[in-house]
């Protein structure tokens, strides 16, 4: 879905120590900015537990886009000299060739693209890549302007198996249409948080491309008293640490909201900067996936902050239905869409993959989907202890969130999450030529690291010394998600979360980019990336 309303004027306020662009309405939607990450808080923050190309020719040549999304083409250069001598142009990959002036001849077209308009004698400059046509050399004149690229490699849709359950949730109300190119918020009054509360989420439409993405947010768990202690009971409360040693405990009071960096950021080097976006708060407290409405922590979860007192709404898997229910037909135009979080959020996506996919299959949407998991993936049992496992289904009420058909799902003993639902979604979605998304993760994610091995009542949990984290990531890459499958970005460190912050556009001690890495995940290439 297109959207072509204008952007609302803005205002800056400061807050907090970090500046967050306001409409003139007041109503505080647009998310903040700052020059240290998404929302400057590592000094506030815990959480604990989860082408050019030139011509050979005179003219210059137009300003190259992005072949990896929506590129805009650049103008044509300025004339040649000469209307004799130079070769042909190339247009760049999904972009237009350029319309050659009096004397020049066309480009050749792009993939995606439009064929230049011959003329007579000299030849065109060569295009950028992903951009226009370049500037013609003939005599009179420089090139035209090309067109608009193309969203990379167009795909089908994901081919299901015919034996299995169909999980989809229904497909509800779209969201309502606001004004493209800035947050507006949605309220989803039947949609819960831990406290009671409502939920509110944000989209940001797009009036360049029918794609979009939906990003799930963090924060952490509800597990015991220390964990509820700094989880999000609400929308209005914040955790976004990324290591142990630079935060603090305690929430940070003030709503979640997007940001302007990362995945967010509409910058050229984004592959989903042109895309429609909707951001999802966490304030379930249990990863997107609990079943379990007014309930009470057994004996045994007590603690001084007494966070773990009183009822608690584990309804994760419903909230997240019900937002997918309304995101889903929003965009019935989409060819592509991308399901991401990151932490808690990772691992709501991953859990929901198999229930987004036969969404998008049953509407009869001609939408490819990707799942990508920033910082959180389940564990073999080697690496993850069956009595945490157990813990969480019992707690959050889990179990209901896997696939009724999945017969190794559901464990007595409580493990096998992460081989279970990693062997049914490959056989439900079965063509290996199909990605189906990727994954993120530092080497010792110190964040996941303490969350995993957290000792819940009757538990002795698995202790990551040095490597072992690595090896839980490497196991889950091989012989879980498939390398075929899901594509991989690792990098050294401990650092934690980075879809959302500046270094989503940095190497990493890597061979690319986090940015590049998804826009190949996003053209079914399962590229893995390590230092």
């Amino acid at each position: 879905m297109y959207r072509t309303d204008a952007t609302a004027p803005v205002s800056k306020q400061t807050r907090f120590g970090f500046t967050r662009e306001v409409p003139e309405n007041g109503s505080g939607q647009l998310g903040q900015t700052s020059t240290s990450g998404r929302h400057a808080r590592t000094t506030q923050r815990m959480f604990v537990a989860l082408a050019l190309i030139a011509s050979t020719g005179c003219g210059d040549g137009g300003a190259g886009g992005n072949n990896n999304g929506l590129a805009t083409a650049g103008v044509g250069g300025a004339a040649g000299i000469s209307g004799v001598g130079g070769a042909s142009g190339t247009s760049g990959v999904g972009g237009a060739g350029g319309a050659a002036g009096i004397g020049g001849a066309s480009g050749a077209a792009g993939v995606g693209g439009a064929g230049g308009t011959a003329g007579i004698g000299g030849a065109s400059g060569a295009a950028g890549v992903g951009g226009v046509g370049g500037g013609g050399s003939g005599a009179i004149g420089g090139g035209g302007t090309g067109g608009t690229a193309g969203d990379g490699v167009d795909l089908p849709p994901l081919t299901r198996a015919d034996s299995f359950v169909d999980s989809a949730p229904p497909l509800l109300e779209p969201l309502p249409d606001a004004p493209a190119g800035q947050w507006t918020p949605v309220e989803f009054p039947d949609a819960k948080c831990r406290d009671g509360s409502s939920l509110k989420i944000f989209v940001r439409y797009s009036d360049a491309s029918p794609n979009y993405f939906m990003y799930l947010e963090g924060g952490g768990v509800c597990l015991d008293d220390f964990f509820c202690g700094i989880n999000p009971p609400n929308v209005q409360s914040s955790l976004t640490a990324e290591s142990i040693v630079t935060g603090v405990t305690g929430l940070e009071l003030y709503p979640q909201m997007p940001g302007d960096e990362g995945i967010f950021k509409q910058d050229p080097a984004n592959p989903v900067k042109d895309w429609n976006a909707v951001y999802v708060p966490y304030c379930t407290g249990d990863v997107y996936g609990g079943n379990r409405p007014n309930a009470t922590f057994p004996p045994g979860f007590e603690g001084l902050g007494g966070h773990t007192e009183g009822m608690h709404q584990f309804v994760g898997f419903d909230t997240a239905n019900k937002v997918l229910g309304r995101v889903v037909p929003t965009f019935p135009d989409a060819k592509k869409a991308l399901l991401t979080g990151s932490s808690a959020g990772g691992m709501g996506a991953l859990l929901h993959s198999h229930r987004w996919a036969d969404m998008l299959k049953d509407a009869g949407f001609a939408t490819r989907g990707f799942v990508v998991s920033d910082s959180a993936m389940p564990f073999d049992d080697q690496y993850l202890a069956k009595c945490t496992q157990k813990t969480w289904r019992e707690l959050w009420g889990l179990n209901p969130s896997f696939p009724s058909d999945c017969a190794d799902c559901f464990n007595e003993d409580g493990g096998g999450i992460a081989t279970s639902m990693g062997k049914y979604l490959n056989e439900k979605y079965p063509n290996t030529s199909e990605v189906l998304g990727g994954i993120i993760s530092s080497q010792d994610d110190e964040i996941i690291s303490l969350f995993f091995g957290s000792a819940v009542p009757n538990c002795t949990p698995t202790s990551y010394d040095i490597g072992v984290y690595n090896a839980a990531i490497n196991d889950f890459r091989d012989n879980i998600a498939g390398r075929a499958r899901f594509g991989s970005y690792f990098m050294a460190g401990s650092l934690h979360m980075h879809l959302w912050r500046p270094r989503f556009y940095e190497t990493n001690g890597t061979s690319m980019t986090i940015a590049e890495w998804l826009g190949k995940i996003l053209n079914n290439e399962a590229i893995h990336i390590e230092p």
